[in-house]
């Protein structure tokens, strides 16, 4: 049975991810990416506070984050050149723009754990050079949490979860038959 390389399913996660590939859609046709969430979520949380000064600053980690995705749209929409220090700096307000959608679903909570699972197994997945069980954990919440709000799946999602499923299954397989054959070996 032919199967697709490990490299490209990895990259294929890794990059619908941080290129803000939509994995669905509201009924308003507003596009959902994991990248937008955290970006929805980080808004919600930073209020001013001049009670203690902070040395991490999660905007510019959502910025950095948010970049790539952003470049992407722009260049698609015929921006060209793009202005990176601009595209930077407005990254949370680009990525939330057509954001009235999270106000109105429910479970925010699973939102923001399935984005941030799905976010740090892409960038896992792609630094180990093989596919992490967070990205198809976080991949399988933010199905589950479509499927609460009674939203539907693209078809980015759907290869995203083959390739999430595919990679992980390939790497479990390999296990398995390393310990076959140290078993054989004894």
């Amino acid at each position: 049975m032919p199967t697709v390389p490990g490299p490209i399913t990895r990259l294929y996660i890794f990059g619908a991810i941080m290129l803000q590939s939509p994995l669905t859609h509201t009924t308003a046709n507003e596009p959902i990416s994991p990248l937008q969430i955290i970006a929805h979520f980080i808004t919600e949380q930073a209020a001013p506070s001049d009670e203690s000064p902070t040395y991490f600053d999660p905007s510019a980690l959502a910025r950095a984050l948010l970049l790539p995705g952003n470049v992407a749209a722009a260049y698609m929409k015929g921006e060209t050149p793009v202005d990176m220090t601009d595209t930077f700096e407005r990254g949370i307000e680009i990525a939330t723009r057509r954001g009235a959608w999270w106000k109105t679903t429910k479970n925010h909570e699973m939102w923001v754990a399935a984005s941030w699972a799905s976010v740090f197994g892409a960038l896992i997945s792609f630094m180990q050079r093989r596919t992490h069980f967070l990205s198809l954990l976080g991949v399988l919440l933010f199905g589950y949490t479509m499927t609460i709000n009674s939203l539907a799946p693209s078809i980015q999602f759907g290869l995203l979860a083959a390739s999430a499923l595919a990679g992980v299954s390939e790497r479990y397989a390999a296990i398995g038959a390393g310990a076959e054959a140290r078993v054989k070996a004894d």
